[in-house]
């Protein structure tokens, strides 16, 4: 083995941050105008990420932690409520949020299974809440089909609302792979959010079957986004 001493060992140094350098660019590539142009989250921004609510004292409590977290935003991944032919479940949930976190808080949802009869009700309210956070001129924007749909850019953060697998029941919808992949496409925030309801039985650790299909999570795998899903009623998360 060769031993570098003097002139050797800098010239080795050089070699070695050469080598370091070409990995990185090949890796990263070249610092390129749209990557300059990237959208950055505010930073510290907190998202709590729920699911699988309902309306009870668990419920509430799960909500008082979230304000006591300080987090800046909810994006809650379907089932809001239980009792689908309910419509008064509705006004219910809205009276445990708004108790909780307050009539203006950020807070966006994607449908569960069991939110599909009183969806239309569900969406009322969070548009109502949507229109509140432009009023109040929060750095927010966003197009589609609420929950369904559905892009947002929220100080910076971006995600995206799908009903994949949910509305309508079905693996891999054409309609909804087109607008995750269009949406993460066109989007220049660094982070992105995926969310929706249903699963597949790889990605969770417990007995829930495989509804939505490959397509949109590979669709978001691709476009850089988190993943985040509910309806399986347990914590889990792959590296």
């Amino acid at each position: 083995m060769r031993s570098y001493h003097g002139n050797d060992t800098i010239g080795y140094l050089r070699l070695l941050l050469s080598i370091l350098i070409g990995v990185l660019f090949l890796t990263t590539g070249p610092p390129a105008t749209s990557q300059a142009q990237a959208l950055a989250t505010e930073p510290n921004l907190k998202v709590a990420f729920i699911g699988d609510q309902g309306i009870n004292s668990d419920a509430k409590a799960l909500l008082e932690l979230i304000k006591l977290q300080g987090a800046g935003l909810v994006l809650h991944q379907g089932d809001l409520g239980y009792s689908e032919s309910d419509r008064g479940s509705v006004d219910r949930w809205e009276t445990q949020l708004n108790e909780t976190l307050g009539p203006n808080f950020p807070y966006f949802a994607s449908p569960g299974n069991h939110d599909v009869d009183n969806w239309p009700a569900y969406v009322d309210l969070l548009e109502a809440r949507l229109d509140q956070l432009v009023t109040n001129q929060e750095d927010i924007s966003c197009n589609g089909v609420y929950g369904v749909d559905f892009s947002c850019t929220f100080r910076g953060l971006f995600f995206v609302l799908s009903g994949a697998g949910t509305i309508p029941v079905g693996q891999d919808n054409a309609a909804h792979v087109s607008y995750l992949n269009d949406s993460l496409d066109q989007s220049a925030s660094i982070w992105k959010v995926c969310s929706w309801h249903k699963n597949q039985r790889e990605m969770q650790i417990g007995g829930k079957g495989s509804e939505v299909g490959w397509l949109p999570y590979e669709t978001c795998r691709r476009g850089g986004a988190i993943i985040a899903t509910g309806h399986e009623h347990s914590y889990s998360r792959p590296r």
